[in-house]
């Protein structure tokens, strides 16, 4: 197993709440319970890559 991945009970653990899926719900739900200063909110989310968009790649490009 991979030194850097945490178990599933250190995950636990360590966050309050796990969203799966940063969608417009997900986020919008992520956001709402990190706004509770005692939360602890961890969102997961598994797009693709995005490579072949310039401005994400290089975001000083947005500056």
């Amino acid at each position: 197993m991979n030194d850097t991945l945490l178990s599933n009970d250190a995950v636990m653990r360590q966050y309050d709440y796990i969203i799966i899926g940063g969608r417009s719900a997900g986020c919008v739900v992520a956001g709402r319970l990190a706004a509770n200063s005692e939360a602890s909110v961890l969102l997961i989310e598994s797009g693709g890559s995005d490579t072949a968009i310039q401005e994400i790649e290089h975001p000083l490009m947005w500056a």
